[in-house]
């Protein structure tokens, strides 16, 4: 993915997503949709699932890859 002219894009895992919920959003820092998005974090046992992140209230779950999701890419500095 090129964005921006930068093309070192990615998904921010599990964790990273949460601490972008507790600051960004919570703060209000930006803006987000109140919905779920997508982070890199899924279980080592399951190809099929991936962790996700409830941007209405924090809440962490796992979800199949084939949801409806929202993605935040991130690149790191």
């Amino acid at each position: 993915m090129s964005a921006d002219g930068y093309s070192d894009w990615f998904l921010p895992s599990k964790d990273e997503l949460n601490l972008i919920y507790t600051v960004l959003k919570l703060q209000g820092i930006t803006t987000f949709a109140n919905a779920n998005y997508w982070s890199s974090t899924q279980p080592s046992d399951e190809n099929e699932m991936a962790w996700q992140i409830d941007f209405t209230n924090g809440t962490a779950s796992m979800m199949n890859k084939g949801a409806n999701n929202r993605v935040r890419p991130v690149r790191a500095f």
